[in-house]
């Protein structure tokens, strides 16, 4: 068994493993700056070295490149370089955007445990007539994995049929977790005044809001309500989409704030319930098993990378 000493401690190094020092023809034994270990038909393996005010380690792969780079000290940081095709570096020595370096497509959708996502619901023939109080023209539901907020945009060809003498008016909106009320902004009207002739006609109608909401099951309702004595609403086609965004980039004036949350203090309650109407229910309770056959077909294919890698490690350690 050889031994040789490096930066004041004793290594020892057994057949068929190989060392030898790279600088000044030294020999085994002597405290020197840089090791290099070599396996027979490999070469060169490792290599440990000084950098800079501290240590170095290079692995490297069956061609003598270096695979793996680990710097105790870089630019008063540190820094683990993984190299090949695609590489992965990861430096702790800046906080610019370059700080971890992975090659594009890296990260799956299912490793993203706030992953912007959507939901809609959609009508193609007729949504009914729209008589006085709400009307709910369509509604989804949407599991929302962490605070965030929901952008909700609606809209319906809208059927008005009015006559002469009468006012004939309705209201439209969007609305989060409340089939009832609409909130402050969303009473956007169609209206027809009462010196108008009598006509029929149809006027495409679209609202939307922006709702800052906790993570949990939230409910999004399209809303309608004729408010006129006179006149006629009815409603066809109509869409009704769900974006969950995580972040803000800037100020954010909510629609409406989640009930227990302020504007200024937001992000702290869970999800609220949905107006438990037995449509409603149904619908909620759709969404929710959509929601966990998605938490589970990600998970099949975690188990499945995980079994691919523990397959690859024994391929390893049978050559």
């Amino acid at each position: 068994m050889n031994r040789l000493g490096l930066f004041g401690l004793t290594l020892a190094l057994a057949s068929p493993l190989a060392a030898q020092w790279t600088e000044g023809g030294a020999r085994i034994g002597e405290n020197l700056d840089t090791l290099v270990v070599t396996l027979p038909g490999l070469g060169v393996v490792m290599m440990l070295y000084e950098y800079g005010d501290g240590g170095a380690l290079a692995l490297m792969d069956t061609a003598g490149v270096g695979g793996l780079y680990l710097y105790g000290n870089f630019s008063d940081g540190s820094r683990i370089a993984m190299l090949g095709s695609d590489g992965i570096v990861l430096r702790t020595y800046t906080t610019s955007l370059d700080k971890v370096e992975i090659p594009q497509d890296a990260i799956q959708s299912f490793e993203i445990s706030d992953e912007p996502g959507v939901a809609s619901a959609t009508n193609t023939g007729s949504m009914g007539s729209i008589s006085s109080g709400m009307n709910v023209l369509l509604q989804r539901t949407i599991v929302v994995p962490a605070s965030g907020y929901l952008l909700v945009v609606a809209t319906a060809q809208i059927g008005v049929s009015h006559t002469n003498g009468t006012s004939t008016g309705a209201e439209f909106g969007v609305s989060l977790n409340d089939s009832t009320t609409l909130p402050a902004n969303q009473d956007v009207a169609l209206y027809v005044g009462s010196t108008s002739p009598t006509m029929s006609f149809g006027q495409p109608v679209t609202v939307q809001g922006l709702f800052e909401v906790g993570p949990g099951t939230h409910t999004l309702y399209f809303l309608a309500n004729k408010y006129s004595s006179g006149g006629g609403f009815s409603a066809f086609d109509g869409q009704l989409s769900v974006i969950y965004i995580p972040t803000a980039y800037g100020t954010v004036t909510p629609t409406k704030v989640e009930p227990g949350k302020t504007a200024e203090n937001p992000l702290q309650a869970s999800g609220t319930p949905a107006v438990r109407t037995p449509r409603g229910m149904e619908e909620r309770m759709q969404s929710e098993q959509a929601n966990q056959a998605r938490i589970q077909a990600e998970l099949q294919k975690i188990r499945q990378r995980l079994a691919d890698l523990e397959a690859e490690l024994r391929t390893q350690k049978t050559r």
